[in-house]
């Protein structure tokens, strides 16, 4: 939840701060002498251009705030009355994703995402807690699931199904680095129409399933990353690469940190790679550089490499958990093959130079890791 808060605060200041780069409100927001508004919301027009700035810049404060839990409900809802006063100001800039961004936005005022890490908890110690009731957790699931969902189901038309208009769309994007000279070939433009259909569709159930969650993740990305050089369509797939990851067990956050401190002999290296690779394509596949696509990028992918040994761990109880089994189950073939390949990788982040310790009480280690330990 502290996670989600901060990642939402700050891609609602970047989002704040593309509005002002852009000029969108010189160039959609005055000089008009008619606005397609949305009943029943008819009454609200924009402000003067100079006030409709002093309404961005304090949009950005109090994303701001967000990020750091300071006056959080009080900053929430005003975000959210001013994120959607925005959005209710014209039908014919309508954007999904920005009513995406206002539907989350209202369900941040009541998510108790100020109890740990936050300037609030500094300021009232008895707010502070490590747990949030598990509704909190599944409402802010469900919301990201349902664009991802609604999706697939939009695909469901005769034209999608017929490769259209994708196929159009790939026709003229052959500069697509790598990958563009097949967009002309059939089989390429059906695997995608159909793949796509299932990425959507499928999301919440190989999110939700801890054995496929890191390959939905991985599929997720790919898909992002397409749509960010293939479609303008703003901050949707940066914002549901970071939204995405809510999906993983509560503790990831807490369970990296502990790892990058413990210098782990796999893990580390895992996370270190996936950062790079992630900045480099995020950064790097959209037409123009932008430091947050780079940062996003490296985020979404380091988590999916962190999380690469998870579907072949015998119980996900026992990673959620401080506890050491005295004597922990017998690896499954599965297991050893995954042992295997980590060993492979904490090989080749000691021959880069990473040092590395065991710690007894760290439950994601085996038994011989122990015992040398």
């Amino acid at each position: 939840m502290v996670y989600f808060r901060i990642a939402f605060g700050s891609i609602m200041l970047w989002e704040t701060w593309r509005f002002v780069r852009n000029d969108w409100v010189g160039y959609f927001f005055s000089g008009k002498e008619f606005y397609f508004t949305y009943w029943p919301f008819d009454f609200l027009h924009p402000w003067p251009q100079e006030w409709m700035y002093v309404h961005l810049v304090l949009m950005g404060i109090f994303a701001s705030f967000i990020i750091l839990g300071f006056c959080y409900r009080i900053s929430a809802t005003a975000f959210f009355l001013m994120i959607t006063y925005l959005f209710l100001l014209e039908q014919a800039r309508y954007l999904n994703h920005l009513y995406l961004v206002c539907l989350l936005s209202f369900l941040m005022i009541f998510l108790p995402a100020n109890r740990y890490f936050s300037l609030d908890v500094l300021l009232r110690p008895s707010i502070k807690s490590i747990t949030v009731p598990a509704w909190s957790l599944w409402l802010l699931r469900f919301q990201i699931a349902v664009p991802m969902f609604f999706g697939g189901i939009a695909k469901l038309n005769s034209d999608w199904l017929h490769g259209e208009p994708l196929r159009a769309w790939l026709s003229v994007r052959t500069d697509f680095p790598l990958l563009g000279q097949f967009f002309a070939n059939e089989t390429v433009v059906w695997v995608m129409v159909y793949g796509s259909l299932l990425v959507d569709l499928l999301f919440i159930f190989y999110m939700l399933n801890r054995r496929t969650r890191v390959f939905g993740l991985i599929v997720v990305l790919a898909f992002h990353f397409m749509n960010a050089r293939l479609f303008d369509i703003g901050i949707f797939p940066w914002f549901m690469i970071a939204a995405t990851l809510v999906f993983f067990a509560p503790d990831w956050p807490v369970r990296v940190l502990k790892d990058v401190k413990l210098r782990h002999n796999y893990r580390l290296p895992a996370l270190v790679l996936g950062l790079v690779v992630g900045f480099l394509v995020g950064g790097f596949l959209p037409e123009r550089f932008d430091l947050v696509h780079a940062l996003i990028g490296g985020l979404g992918v380091a988590v999916a490499a962190y999380h690469l040994d998870e579907p072949f761990l015998k119980s996900a109880r026992a990673e959620e958990t401080n506890g050491v089994s005295e004597s922990p189950p017998r690896a499954s073939w599965l297991n050893r093959m995954a042992k295997i390949g980590c060993r492979s990788i904490g090989a080749v982040g000691w021959a880069s130079g990473f040092d590395t310790v065991e710690a007894p009480g760290n439950p994601r280690i085996g038994a011989l890791d122990r015992r040398r330990a």
